[in-house]
């Protein structure tokens, strides 16, 4: 395990340092369980499954070592840049978590007068669950939705469907944020027929730009 660095992989993107510490102990766990070494476990192929007695945190831990070693922080010959679009279904969801925890803890990257409104966790509404509401200085409600990779036309449908369902909950404006890595043609003109959709999108380590 290049232990020091993945310390510092982690810094960069957990507020709470409590968060990085349990990974890197956590990955110790997975080393022991796999009776390897993690870089040469994963040095022909970063994606290589766990044997199956490896345990949830396990799991979870090595995501976040292959994100590291795809992220180009590691050292030369663990992978390339890590690309959204190629993580397993597992990693995209790991991924849009370590999105939300990064985005709570600093609502302001999106922008500055925006503050979390849903006491922490995930909104329900009649047509699912909001990743974040927020509020901003006006009192308008945001719902924001976070996606790993490429958001298409659903993601929008997805968004509009949970404004809809919020404001037979609230009273006041509704607009929406869809954050995601990348946008495809139809998500774009989508949302630019959908009025209080704006999208964002996220670069490593999570920073947010207007997407036009």
């Amino acid at each position: 395990m290049q232990k020091e660095a993945f310390r510092v992989f982690l810094d960069g993107r957990y507020r709470n340092r409590d968060t990085a510490s349990q990974y890197v102990t956590d990955l110790g766990t997975a080393e022991r369980r796999i009776g390897s070494n993690i870089d040469e476990y994963l040095a022909e192929d970063v994606e290589r499954p766990l044997p199956e007695h490896c345990k949830g945190a396990d799991r979870t831990a090595v995501n976040r070592y292959r994100e590291f070693l795809r992220s180009g922080e590691a050292g030369e010959g663990n992978g390339g840049q890590r690309d959204p679009e190629t993580l397993s279904e597992t990693d995209r969801f790991a991924l849009e978590a370590d999105m939300q925890r990064a985005l709570r803890s600093n609502l302001g990257q999106l922008a500055p007068d925006l503050r979390v409104a849903d006491e922490g966790s995930e909104r329900s509404v009649a047509t699912g669950r909001i990743d974040i509401l927020a509020r901003d200085a006006r009192e308008v409600w945001w719902v924001i939705e976070l996606k790993a990779g490429t958001a298409s036309d659903r993601a929008i449908s997805q968004l509009a469907s949970y404004m809809g369902a919020l404001g037979e909950e609230e009273d006041g404006e509704i607009r929406g944020m869809l954050v995601a890595h990348d946008f495809t043609g139809k998500a774009t003109y989508a949302a630019r027929a959908v009025p209080g959709i704006e999208l964002k999108r996220y670069g490593f380590s999570f920073t947010f730009e207007d997407h036009k």
